[in-house]
This record gives C-alpha cells, sequence and structure tokens, in this order.
C-alpha cells in the first residue's frame, strides 16, 4: 500500500512539471510561440491556466495595509531635528539682520522657521498613517538645503572684517620695508610687486558678495602673503642678521683655541682639522655676504645667506655643541666607574659620527637631547663618582634606556634646518 502511495506521489510531481512546462508555452508571445502540430488531436491538448499567486493581504475595510506607525523614539527624534532647524535659522536670520541686500535671504529662513514650527506642532498631533505622511511632508520641504545654501553665499561681516584688517597689516608692513630697502641701496620690484598683489586681493573681496566673496576670500589665504612678506623682512633684517653672524663666528674661531675645548674634542673623537676647515670656509662665505651687503646687492646676499646659514650651518650651531661636549668631558673625568664611562661614551658617538659628516646642526640637536636625558641619571651617576659601589643593573637600565631615546633621535632621517639664528649660548659655554 506503501508503495502505490510512493508511486502515486512520484506521478503527480511529475504531471505537474509537465504542466508548468507547457503553461511556460502559454504565456509565450503568439506570434514566437511554437505551434503544436496538426497532427495531435484536438481532445488530447491540454488548457494550462496561470497558477495563483496565493490570497492577497487587506485591511478590514477592503484597502492595502499601510505603512507601519510612529514609534515614540522615531518621533522624539523627528521633533528634536526639526526645533534645531528652527534654531539654526534663527541665529542665522540675526546675523543676516546687519547685513544689507540679504532681505531675500532673510525671507527664505523666516519661511523656513514657519514650516519648522508647523512641523513640530502639526505632527505629534495626528497618529497612523496620516502621522507618516506629515512626516514624508516634512522632510520632503528638505528645509536644511535652504539653510547650507544661504550658508555657502553669506559670509559674515567679522570675518570679511578680520582678512582686511590682515591685508592693512601686510601693507603696512611692505611700505615700511621698502623704505628700508631703499635706503639699503636695494631694488623695490618685489615690494611694489607684493604690494600690488595685495591691491587686488583687498578689491577682490571688498567688491564681491555671496558666493564669489567667500571665493576671493579662499584665493587671498591660497596666496600665503605672509609667507612672501617674511621674504622681505630677510632682505631687510640682512645686515644686522650678519652683524650677529659675524659676532658669533668670531667667538667660535676663540672657543676653538682653548686647550680644555681641543682636550675634550680629542677625547670623545671630533675631526677637529675638518671642523677647522669648515670654520674657515664660513668665514670666508660671511666675508662675501658683507661685501655684497655693502656694494648693495642685497639679492644676492640674501640668496647666499639662505643657501649658507638658513639652510646649512649656523656658528651657534657648533658654539652651543662644544660648550655642551666640553661640559659632559668634565663630568666624565670625574666618573671613577669604567663601565659607566664606557657606556656613556659609546652612546656619545653617534653624535659625535654625525657631527663629523658636517651634520652640525643635527648633532647640537641629538646632544641637546642627550645631556638633558643624562641630567636625569646624576642621582645614579653620584655614588659612582666616590667610587663607592659597583656597577649595578639599575643603573644598566636607564642606560639602555638613554641608548634608546638618543638612535631615535639620529635615526629621524635627514630634515631641512629651520634654525636661522643662533640659539643662546649658555654662560658656562663661554668660560
Amino acid at each position: 500500500m506503501r508503495r502505490n502511495y510512493l508511486v502515486a506521489a512520484a506521478t503527480s510531481s511529475a504531471l505537474v512539471a509537465g504542466l508548468l512546462l507547457l503553461s511556460n508555452f502559454a504565456a509565450a508571445d503568439p506570434a514566437t510561440e511554437t505551434p503544436v502540430p496538426s497532427s495531435v488531436p484536438a481532445e488530447t491538448r491540454m488548457e494550462v491556466k496561470e497558477p495563483s499567486l496565493g490570497p492577497v493581504m487587506v485591511e478590514p475595510n477592503g484597502e492595502p495595509p499601510g505603512q507601519p506607525p510612529v514609534s515614540a523614539r522615531e518621533l522624539r527624534d523627528f521633533v528634536r531635528q526639526f526645533r534645531d532647524t528652527g534654531r539654526e535659522a534663527g541665529q542665522m536670520l540675526k546675523q543676516l539682520a546687519k547685513v544689507k541686500g540679504t532681505d531675500e535671504w532673510q525671507a527664505t529662513l523666516k519661511e523656513v522657521i514657519s514650516k519648522a514650527a508647523d512641523c513640530v506642532k502639526n505632527v505629534p498631533a495626528v497618529s497612523g498613517d496620516e502621522q507618516r505622511e506629515a512626516m514624508n511632508d516634512c522632510h520632503n520641504e528638505r528645509l536644511w538645503d535652504s539653510i547650507n545654501e544661504i550658508r555657502e553665499q553669506f559670509v559674515p561681516p567679522q570675518e570679511i572684517k578680520n582678512v582686511l584688517n590682515e591685508i592693512k597689516r601686510q601693507t603696512q608692513e611692505l611700505n615700511r620695508y621698502k623704505k628700508q630697502l631703499a635706503k639699503l641701496g636695494g631694488g623695490t620690484e618685489l615690494a611694489d610687486s607684493l604690494l600690488a598683489q595685495v591691491e587686488v586681493h583687498k578689491n577682490n573681496i571688498t567688491n564681491a558678495a555671496g558666493r564669489d566673496q567667500r571665493e576671493a576670500m579662499q584665493e587671498y589665504w591660497d596666496a600665503q602673503m605672509w609667507e612672501e612678506v617674511n621674504k622681505i623682512r630677510a632682505r631687510v633684517e640682512l645686515p644686522r642678521e650678519m652683524k650677529n653672524v659675524t659676532r658669533e663666528l668670531t667667538a667660535l674661531q676663540r672657543d676653538l683655541k682653548n686647550r680644555t675645548l681641543q682636550k675634550a674634542f680629542e677625547y670623545f673623537g671630533i675631526d677637529q682639522a675638518k671642523l677647522q676647515t669648515s670654520v674657515a670656509e664660513k668665514q670666508a662665505t660671511v666675508e662675501q655676504v658683507n661685501a655684497l651687503v655693502q656694494a648693495g646687492n642685497t639679492e644676492e646676499a640674501f640668496a647666499l645667506v639662505q643657501d649658507s646659514i638658513y639652510e646649512g650651518w649656523h656658528p651657534g650651531d657648533v658654539r652651543h655643541f662644544s660648550g655642551m661636549m666640553r661640559d659632559t668631558y668634565g663630568r666624565l673625568r670625574g666618573l671613577r666607574d669604567t663601565e659607566i664611562k664606557e657606556q656613556i661614551l659609546s652612546l656619545l658617538k653617534g653624535i659625535v659620527d654625525t657631527f663629523n659628516e658636517g651634520d652640525y646642526r643635527e648633532a647640537r640637536d641629538g646632544l641637546v637631547q642627550f645631556t638633558d636625558q643624562l641630567q636625569r641619571f646624576d642621582r645614579l651617576f653620584r655614588p659612582y663618582y666616590r667610587g663607592e659601589r659597583e656597577f649595578d643593573d639599575r643603573t644598566s637600565a636607564a642606560l639602555e634606556k638613554l641608548e634608546s631615546l638618543i638612535q631615535q633621535k639620529l635615526e629621524k632621517g635627514e630634515r631641512t634646518p629651520e634654525v636661522k639664528k643662533a640659539e643662546p649660548v649658555p654662560a658656562e659655554a663661554t668660560q
């Protein structure tokens, strides 16, 4: 009995599959469907009906189901959003009220405030599908788009005032530098060119409005006029800067004759012959720059200073380095523990190598950090100056940490120095 039931089920499945296949032919375009051969008797042809999609869900009133009801949280977020919209529009309206020619924007913002208030009031007052439709209507108003469109075009008066004040200061500075350049006998073409550019930016900002005014201000900021003004200032202050460089170079030459410093350099492995050569080359450069300044050729003199001192090395860098090395030498001479002394010397080797390669500014920066860290270990080192106890693991760990810090400093890679003036030299470095 069970076997007969299975056979009947299989037969029914095959029949259903055949009916579905025939329904595909029945749904095809009559112009393209394959005709049934006339040899097939009409009584054997089957009429296939379109399959049913099942019952259609309807509301009790016979209408299709509506959207899901608005949740309490969704309604709360909606009310908060449109309150914020009205508040933002009100703040912008206060700013526009003080600006002439913004009547159209003010009218738009008033309309935004009114519509936002209506949404906050009316949507919570209804329910069901009506509430959902009311919310959709409020979102379709796109009130925030109206606010953002005005914000993109409107520039606050205070912002415009700040930019114009900045342009005014630049104009004053350029006129002052122009007079000083004329006294030095140098050309004023660059100052005149910058004055013209600043005036163009001022006119563009003043005469524009809305989005054009914002773009004019952005063009002024992109021009980075203060950097150009500072180039003029550097040329004007060149004579005074060269006096400082000359004074520092003379002091450095005197320091290098100091016997204690010579011993310190010899102790740490400083290539004194190469340093003397570099100092002599710098002396020649300084004399050349001073001659160009005296002749009124400030353009060529500034280019030489830019390449040799600002982007090269300043005598003050070497003086600062020398003073710190001399101090470190004095401290190591009083250190009796040989193992600690050797580890400190190994730490200094990377800095010394950098100095001997001619990277005086980089070596000075490394030595500044080294001496700062070394001072932190004074409490640990103090017993070893008296030779009271042996080297311990605590000091070893401190020195390993110090080594890591120095290596990080020296392995940062090459960079363009930004120091343009000598840093103050410690008093003990000049004694």
